[in-house]
């Protein structure tokens, strides 16, 4: 993971343009890189070129082509380690749609708000010093 100061590469995949732009402004402003994907595949397709620069996956649930939970799958099959954000505009999604088990930093509630994406940074932070 990068340090700090650096501020960490974050792959955003989510079908809603707007939300890409949103989320990726707050994250720069933040003094985090960001990479941006429409669809699970393009996504996929920036794990493996940069996989060794990516620090958190932020992938939304509801898309379409590869939702949400098999972009998921698709990634930990490329990666089992790296930190992975499930996003959606379905509020307690984590209780739905069997996806409680996932092994995944948080469930990410849309439209995003800076102390929600601050929540999940501080997260994963945690998460890295276990």
């Amino acid at each position: 993971m990068n340090s700090e100061k650096e501020g960490l590469t974050i792959l955003l995949i989510d079908d809603e343009y707007m939300i890409l732009e949103m989320a990726s402004e707050i994250l720069s402003y933040m003094g985090h890189k960001v990479l941006l994907a429409q669809s699970g595949a393009e996504g996929l397709k920036h794990l493996h070129k940069h996989r060794d620069k990516i620090d958190l996956v932020i992938v939304d649930l509801l898309m379409p082509d590869m939702n949400g939970k098999e972009c998921y799958e698709e990634i930990r099959k490329l990666d089992s380690r790296i930190p992975i954000v499930i996003s959606t505009g379905i509020s307690d999604v984590a209780n739905k749609e069997g996806l409680k088990n996932l092994d995944v930093i948080d469930f990410l509630e849309k439209p995003y708000t800076v102390p929600q994406l601050q929540s999940v940074l501080n997260k994963l932070k945690t998460a890295g010093k276990n």
